[in-house]
């Protein structure tokens, strides 16, 4: 009993002693991908913010996949380090090295030399030709960021399993405030007609510093991981395949949510008459919701460790506490969270030259209130993965965000216009947890438990 209050205990402490860190770190994530929607809205107007929204999927898109093999890297490694297998912990580094260099080499290909055909994906066949042009200069000059982006995070999460949130934080700002800063050089020392490619090179710029830094901080931390080639032999090549198993169910929901975002582009520049105006106001508004779900993404990045480790122990009790929790102090900052914008949206417009326009107001104060719901999907998936529920994560992580939202968004947009992407972006998940709760409470005895997945 006294073991179990213990384990209790220590994990609600360590959940409210790493919640800061980590919202700071999702949250510095988030702007690594809003920067050059932020500055294209503020410097170069209405068609560059639309060109930013043309490319950006795309790379998301990539982004998110090379993600899956990190991120299912990274449980393969908080394995062999439970284990206190550190020989296995060096070969799963490097595996997951070569697997996202092979991975990232196709990508840039298909940036660089598919340029027209990986646009038109995410409808630029609707958009005006200047936007057009301008989303082929920023993909081409911006992708870049794939190669430095993976290596930069697959340090960092070397760092995350030795418990350096901190560290692993700092390399994200660090390439926030190089993207920034270079991108607005770029811009103002470019010729106008090219002034989109210093968006692209500022990512890159970024990225790279991001990688620069996390191995030099691995370096101060003196954590020593060894690069050696894997043969292609049976048993990397199946551990390959487990890290794509693992790291599906929270990668997938960012590359549907990328692959929905070209889908959202297509039905936004269909229905309304100012097709590209309102694509720039939604992808405006939509760099605003992403830091609303920041702390959401903390949430998840502060349990999904704890959970792992629990879970290999069975400790279902601590793995309860850690829920609720991560829950309640998720709400309590997301509560904030939401009282800060609404307070700030009028400088927060301003900055983006749309304080006129009351659809982006209303969107602001939605999506502000939405930002507590979103706590419970994020919660609900890290519980379900780090487990091994990979159905259960799927479902959450992928149906309200990804299916559910493209397909509300032409149903609400005609009843309440342009507030009805609003409502399809910040509450979709209501409808799924409505349903799939119903869904489990009508299986009476044959269904799995919502929070940990067991058959009663």
């Amino acid at each position: 009993m006294n073991t179990e209050l213990q384990s209790n205990v220590l994990s609600a402490n360590t959940v409210r002693r790493v919640m800061p860190s980590c919202m700071v770190y999702a949250l510095v994530q988030s702007v690594t991908f809003m920067v050059d929607t932020i500055l294209a809205g503020h410097c170069l107007g209405q068609d560059a913010v639309a060109a930013v929204a043309l490319g950006m999927p795309i790379i998301g898109l990539m982004l998110s996949f090379v993600g899956m093999i990190l991120q299912g890297g990274f449980l393969r490694l908080l394995v062999s380090m439970g284990r206190s297998d550190m020989e296995d912990y060096q070969r799963i580094f490097s595996l997951t090295m070569m697997f996202t260099f092979l991975v990232d080499f196709i990508f840039l290909a298909l940036c660089i030399f598919g340029t027209d055909a990986v646009l038109n994906m995410a409808g630029a066949g609707k958009a005006s030709a200047q936007a057009v042009q301008m989303g082929r200069l920023y993909v081409q000059t911006g992708c870049l960021m794939i190669l430095f982006f993976t290596v930069g995070s697959l340090f960092q999460l070397v760092m995350a399993t030795y418990g350096f949130q901190t560290d692993r934080m700092i390399c994200s700002v660090v390439c926030v405030a190089v993207n920034f800063v270079m991108s607005l050089v770029f811009i103002r020392i470019l010729p106008e007609s090219y002034s989109i490619a210093g968006l692209g090179i500022g990512s890159a710029l970024g990225t790279l510093a991001q990688m620069i830094t996390a191995f030099l901080m691995m370096r101060r931390r003196n954590i020593r991981v060894r690069f050696r080639f894997c043969p292609p032999n049976k048993k990397n090549i199946l551990d390959c395949l487990d890290m794509l198993r693992r790291g599906l169910p929270s990668s997938v929901d960012n590359m549907l949510d990328s692959a929905s975002g070209s889908v959202v582009n297509h039905v936004i520049l269909s229905s309304f008459q100012d097709g590209t105006g309102v694509l720039a106001l939604v992808a405006v508004v939509k760099t605003l919701w992403n830091v609303i779900r920041t702390v959401g993404r903390g949430a998840f990045y502060a349990s999904e460790p704890l959970v792992g480790i629990l879970h290999g122990g069975r400790d279902n009790e601590g793995i309860k506490k850690t829920f609720t929790t991560t829950l309640t102090t998720g709400l309590l900052y997301a509560a904030g969270m939401a009282v800060l914008l609404i307070a700030l949206k009028n400088p927060l417009l301003s900055f983006y030259h749309i304080s006129d326009n009351p659809d982006a107001h209303t969107g602001v104060i939605l999506l502000a209130s939405a930002g507590l719901v979103a706590v419970f999907s994020f919660v609900f998936n890290a519980v379900y993965e780090s487990t091994g529920h990979l159905i259960l994560s799927l479902l959450v992580a992928v149906v309200p965000d990804s299916i559910l939202y493209p397909l509300l968004i032409p149903v609400l947009s005609r009843i309440f216009g342009v507030t009805g992407v609003w409502i399809a972006m910040g509450f979709n998940f209501i409808p799924f947890f409505i349903c799939i709760t119903w869904s489990l409470g009508s299986c009476a005895g044959s269904c799995r438990c919502p929070l940990t997945g067991c058959w009663p």
